[in-house]
């Protein structure tokens, strides 16, 4: 963020000189340092120009760091609840032959609606930056989200959580069975431990949504409002 900060100081001075030297021209008969202004103008704005580039190149690395980071944490995440869960489950399976009781079944149930559910917030969520990433392209303003994204975060600590309770609930479960001890309950807190687990990612990609819309909204309306005086 500093070297951002920077850019926006240079940007900023070269704005000033600029306007310092229109301000220093007479509107009588050009004085005899207006070419020293002239130049003085046109070297501002070349670094003026200079500055938004690097400031562009700046802002693009630090949103695909960021972009990188939070799919790494989503990634490694995503890996291992899916390799507690196959786990869960093979030791469901070889525990319970009797058929599902009421109660697993209505957890399973849970469990398909929760994962459909994520299919459709993602699927959302991959639209709104196809747009974001049109809009930021015609419009070139820099998105806001700073709140939005510390609240994503908020979500993937959530995600981590209850990846963490599925773990342990697995993991008394592997026990019991390597004891010859069956208990369904065991097998009901790890469907649930699951169930929490899709919610939590849920929430982490609704999260994520947000923070698209909150970069998209202000460039729609900047788009509009140039539609509007064009």
């Amino acid at each position: 963020m500093s070297q951002i900060e920077d850019l926006q100081s240079r940007i900023t001075r070269a704005l000033d000189r600029i306007g310092q030297g229109i301000d220093g021209l007479n509107p009588g008969p050009a004085p005899e340092d207006y070419e020293a202004l002239r130049g003085r103008a046109e070297a501002a704005e070349q670094e003026l120009a200079q500055t938004r580039e690097a400031f562009a190149a700046a802002r693009e690395q630090a949103e695909a760091d960021l972009d990188a980071a939070v799919s790494a944490a989503r990634s490694d995440a995503a890996a291992e609840m899916e390799r507690a869960l196959a786990e869960a489950r093979a030791a469901s399976d070889a525990e319970v032959d009797a058929g599902d009781t009421p109660e697993v079944t209505e957890l399973k149930e849970a469990l398909d609606e929760e994962q459909m559910a994520n299919a459709q917030l993602q699927e959302r969520l991959r639209v709104l930056k196809a747009r974001m990433a049109e809009s930021e392209a015609a419009t070139g303003s820099e998105p806001a989200g700073a709140t939005s994204l510390a609240a994503l975060d908020a979500e993937l600590q959530k995600l981590r959580a209850a990846n963490e309770e599925l773990m342990a609930a697995n993991a008394a479960l592997r026990e019991a069975n390597a004891q010859g001890v069956g208990e369904p309950e065991l097998i009901n807190r790890g469907m649930e431990a699951e169930l929490e687990a899709l919610r939590a990612a849920r929430s982490a990609d609704a999260a994520e949504t947000g923070a698209v819309l909150d970069a998209l909204t202000p460039l729609l309306a900047e788009a509009a409002d140039d539609g509007r005086q064009g």
